[in-house]
């Protein structure tokens, strides 16, 4: 089997595992938690929390490392049938089994869709352009652990895709935030402190993962 075609399974695999652990174990599990009066007070809900963020992590990781690296007609269309499976699939399922508003429940399954392939593409189209010459990008790829090698085409990616990570996050937080209303005592005030921080320990951590997940997908290039 060509080293293409194990990268692509390998892509398929992991992020078809991903979102089906994020979408349907670990989301209704902490539903039914945060539900439960015996569990809602705990750690728990908290635990599961943020065993969602670190699964959305490595999913996000895992979507712009290989749009990056590997932007082919497979690459969007997997992307684009997957993520409209992860949205859609759980109201269908509830509307067949359950009662429930069909207009309210896919409209939002519609915008999450719309919303996750819009920060798709932006990284799609900065990557074409941040590397358009391929044999720089390769060469300085390699020299991503070399001290001195701040701005290179690659690393130029990995800041752009985790800073859109970390501005998501932020602005995401900043509308609830606005919509909750002023923080009424301390305790909501350090909560939110650490909410932002968190995110933006999310986008460096991001960072990271997408730079060695680069280096993975390009491996071969690199020898």
């Amino acid at each position: 089997m060509k080293n293409k075609t194990k990268i692509k399974l390998f892509f398929a695999f992991t992020l078809g595992i991903l979102y089906f652990l994020y979408s349907f174990v670990l989301a209704p599990i902490y539903s039914r938690v945060c539900a439960d009066v015996i569990y809602s007070e705990g750690a728990l809900p908290y635990v599961l929390e943020f065993a969602m963020e670190l699964c959305q992590l490595f999913i996000w990781c895992n979507l712009f490392s290989f749009v990056i690296t590997t932007p082919s007609v497979f690459t969007y269309s997997y992307i684009f049938i997957l993520t409209a499976l992860r949205y859609f699939l759980l109201p269908v399922v509830t509307l067949t089994f359950y009662d429930g508003d069909a207009l309210y429940l896919l409209g939002d399954a519609l915008r999450y869709t719309l919303f996750d392939i819009l920060q798709i593409a932006i990284v799609g189209i900065c990557s074409a352009f941040v590397l358009r010459n391929k044999t720089i990008a390769l060469k300085d790829l390699k020299a991503f652990g070399k001290i001195g090698r701040a701005f290179v085409p690659y690393r130029n990616m990995a800041i752009i895709s985790s800073a859109l990570l970390m501005s998501v996050r932020v602005a995401m937080r900043i509308v609830f935030d606005v919509s909750y209303g002023t923080p009424q005592n301390f305790r909501e005030i350090l909560y939110m402190i650490l909410y932002y921080s968190f995110d933006l320990l999310y986008g460096f951590v991001g960072y990271l993962i997408i730079v060695l997940m680069l280096k993975m997908y390009r491996k071969k290039d690199l020898q």
